[in-house]
């Protein structure tokens, strides 16, 4: 009774192999399809063809790393600023149809950074209108006479020690020579932006942009508008003044008015830019790579082609030590193999050099725990025991080792995921997959494989088993 189950149980193995390999290669199982209902009129049905997400190693792309100036924002604010600077460049990615964008936060030693992959784009100029001209919108309030006096006296200190070449850190506030000496920022910025419409002044008929800010935002602006009646206030967008109107008296409602000396079609760029995000603070490019598609596609390619050979060779090396444990180890290899892929490719898991390594790495990991398990099988025949019985022990046996290591693999993968960057990420998860299934394929499948072709066609055959 137990023979038959377990020889259901490998029939229903062989099964999945056969539906994951067609998932994982759907196109060669429809060109057979094919051409069998060209041959003889019946039609298969057809696999869907999914594709892998490729990363930007492999299938080409542009890669930014931009930092944000949190000079203004209060430390306890940075982390969430970042995130909604995220939330912002992704939108405006998004709105100009770049697929599968992978946008990172990285924060560190005071810095906040953002790691953006575009892949397929391929034009520099373009990733960076995409992302680089994304508008700072900010409005600053005027200084007082103090302020205005103190800056220009520094500006013209910093000035005359550039002149002489001279440290100009020792200047006390040297910094305040970089900054508008007329106009102070304000909290309000794009963080509390919720829409801009394009319209036109009745007087003289120039474009004008509407902004309208969340009810946050309308507060900040009542209370901005409050104390400044009777004084301009500054709009500035990318740190350019646009214009800077007189506050009349206070502004309730959160609407606002920007006007400035563009065309029509500058217009609608920014009225479109500004809607696609508004950054809440300035961003700077502070490095960018370019990987081209031939060379995405040429890595892709010696990686599966290392994938093979490895699974080659130590398909050969089972076989002569191992005989027909060998095969039993070599058909778990082949459905942990087809069952990674499936998963990784149903889950959208994106695919790098990085997490190839990490395949490759864990199915040398599950060829570790199934050798482990035949060893002991082999050392418990050695004894006299009937191979039911030593199986049984075997796998025993050989269950501490296995779950120990894995264990501790899994827990340094774990430590690569949340503390590493993109790129030991991508090995992190593909690792940490492989190392859960590899733990299935050793201690259910291999057993059941072993219990099914071992216990009931080998048994009076030991020499060729071990």
């Amino acid at each position: 009774m137990k023979r038959v189950f377990y020889a259901l149980i490998t029939f229903f193995i062989f099964g999945l192999i056969i539906l994951g390999g067609i998932f994982v290669y759907p196109q060669k199982y429809n060109q057979l399809a094919d051409q069998l209902a060209s041959k003889i009129g019946f039609q298969l049905p057809k696999a869907v063809e999914k594709d892998y997400k490729l990363g930007l190693d492999l299938q080409g792309g542009i890669h930014f790393v931009y930092e944000a100036d949190m000079s203004q924002i209060p430390e306890k604010e940075r982390k969430d600023i970042l995130e909604g600077l995220k939330d912002v460049i992704e939108k405006r990615v998004n709105f100009f149809g770049v697929t599968e964008p992978s946008i990172q936060t990285q924060t560190g030693r005071d810095k906040y950074r953002l790691i953006i992959e575009l892949p397929g784009v391929l034009d520099v100029t373009q990733a960076q209108n995409i992302i680089g001209k994304t508008p700072f919108l900010e409005f600053r309030e005027p200084r007082d006479e103090q302020e205005i006096q103190k800056i220009i006296e520094i500006k013209e200190k910093v000035r005359e020690a550039l002149q002489n070449n001279e440290d100009i850190t020792k200047i006390e506030n040297f910094s305040l020579a970089f900054e508008d000496p007329y106009f102070k920022p304000t909290e309000l910025t794009g963080k509390y932006f919720k829409k801009a419409t394009l319209a036109f002044d009745n007087t003289v008929g120039k474009p004008i942009i509407l902004i309208q800010f969340n009810d946050e935002g309308a507060k900040i602006f009542e209370g901005i508008t409050e104390k400044n009646v009777g004084k301009p206030l500054a709009i500035y967008i990318d740190n350019q003044l646009l214009s800077a109107p007189i506050v009349q008296q206070k502004i309730t409602g959160g609407s606002a008015q920007i006007t400035g000396n563009f065309t029509i079609e500058e217009a609608k760029e920014l009225v479109r830019n500004l809607n696609a995000g508004a950054l809440p603070v300035p961003i700077k490019l502070v490095s960018q790579g370019k990987v081209e598609a031939g060379l995405g596609q040429e890595s892709l390619q010696k990686s599966v082609e290392a994938g093979l050979w490895t699974f080659l060779i130590i398909s050969i090396i089972l076989l002569v030590v191992y005989r027909f444990s060998g095969f039993t180890i070599i058909l778990t290899l082949v459905f942990f193999i087809i069952s990674l892929l499936a998963i990784i490719k149903l889950s959208g898991i994106t695919l790098t050099l990085a997490s190839i390594g990490g395949i490759i790495l864990s199915i040398g990991m599950a060829v570790d725990a199934n050798i482990l398990i035949v060893s002991r099988i082999k050392e418990e025949l050695m004894e006299g025991k009937s191979i039911n019985v030593a199986i049984i022990e075997g796998f025993r046996r050989a269950m501490p080792a296995i779950r120990d290591a894995n264990i501790t693999t899994l827990l340094t993968a774990g430590i690569m995921f949340f503390i590493g960057t993109s790129f030991l990420r991508g090995f992190a998860i593909t690792l940490s997959l492989g190392i859960i299934l590899s733990l299935i394929n050793a201690l259910i499948v291999q057993k059941v494989f072993l219990k099914t072709f071992i216990c009931s066609f080998l048994e009076k055959h030991k020499r060729i088993i071990v």
